[in-house]
Formats: C-alpha cells, structure tokens, sequence
C-alpha cells in the first residue's frame, strides 16, 4: 500500500463521524389518547480537535458531497411512519419531532431511526414506549383536573363529568381573576386541563340560561 493510499485512509479515519445522540419525550411522557407528542433529540458531534465538519470523501462525486442525516420516528405496532426530519449536523443541534399518540389507550412501543446517506456503519435505533392513557381517565381521576379544597367533605370521584358541575353566572364578572375557576355546588374546582375557549362557552351558556330564569320567574 502506498504512502498516499494511506493517508487518505487516515483522512478518511480522521473525517468519520462520531455522534453521541439522546432523547426524551418532553412533558415526562404523561400522553393521553390523540394528544401531540414532542420527542427532543440531541444530536453531538466529537470532531476530535477540528474546528469544522469535513466534506464527505467521495472522489467520484461531481462536487463536494456534504453529509445528510435523517431523523425517522416509526410506530412498530402499525409500521407507520409517523415523523421524519433532515438535519444539519454540525457541533450540537437540538431537534423536536412532534407526531399524535393514537387514538386507543395503552402501552405503544416506537423506534428511532438515526440515519446518514453518506456513511455506512453510523446508522442507529433506538426504542421507546408511551404510555397512552384513556382521555376521559385522564382528565376525570388521573390528572389534577378536579382540586377539592381543604376540609370538605366531598372527595374528587363525587365529579364524573362536566354535567356534574353547575356553573354559576358570577364567573363571569370582572372581579374574577381566574377564568378558570368556578362553583360547583358546595366546593370550588380548578378546571386546569379545559381551555379558555371552553371555560368561556361554558360561562356564556350559564349566564344565558340565568337570564331565561329571571325572565320566567321575575
């Protein structure tokens, strides 16, 4: 073997890319049915003292050939992809993938697929699982979405739904800084999982029905 035959074996060697790569799945994996997952990946290069990534060594490509890499999240219960992005890798990079949990409950099992077009020998997987909780469980027993207050006697199974809870028209006022807390019966809740937009059709409809009422009943 000569000389330069080996140091473009060296260059080569010098050039290939060593990639430290983790994951989390943002929001502590607490998922319920047809909610938005965020996978952070976190991508870090050893570039072994160079201050720049080399172009890919490939002498019969036309041109300089820069390194592409792919990042591919895939159900395996389905064999659907369910996200893909292109990366630019250059030191660190940081990337979210967002795709929707499924629609039914459970454990569901996906895999992360780390992948160059340039390279051999660099691709990798990884598996992770969610647990996917029911919509209705996990607004109604799981979550903090009922907070009772302090000695009363009632405890958070006496709410099953949102036609337990009676609105009253005074959640409405001005003097109310939180819009999402209102009456229900004898003890307050804290609807923190409804958002603003229904709290507020909610309000509107209690505010209504109470003028109907005061109209039929003077």
């Amino acid at each position: 073997m000569s000389e330069s035959q080996l140091m473009d074996i060296d260059h080569f060697c010098e050039g290939y890319p060593y990639i430290d790569l983790s994951y989390d799945v943002l929001g502590g994996g607490n998922v319920r049915a047809g909610d938005n997952v965020t996978l952070q990946v976190t991508l870090e290069r050893d570039l072994k003292g160079r201050s720049e990534v080399r172009p890919v060594l490939a002498p019969k490509y036309p041109k300089d050939k820069e390194e592409g890499w792919w990042l591919v999240v895939g159900d395996i219960e389905s064999n659907q992809l369910v996200a893909i992005k292109r990366v630019n890798l250059h030191r660190k990079s940081g990337i979210k993938l967002d795709f929707t949990a499924p629609a039914e409950a459970g454990t569901r099992k996906y895999k992360l697929y780390f992948m160059c077009d340039s390279y051999l020998g660099c691709d990798e997987e990884h598996i992770f699982a969610l647990d996917v909780k029911e919509w209705i469980e996990a607004n109604h027993e799981d979550s903090p979405a009922y907070v009772m207050p302090k000695g009363s006697s009632m405890d958070s199974h006496s709410v099953k739904s949102l036609s337990d809870l009676r609105i009253e028209p005074s959640c409405c006022s001005s003097d109310v800084k939180d819009p999402h807390a209102v009456m229900a019966d004898e003890f307050s809740v804290l609807l923190v999982s409804l958002p603003l937009n229904v709290i507020a059709v909610g309000c509107k409809w209690a505010c209504e029905a109470s003028a109907v009422k005061g109209a039929l009943n003077p």
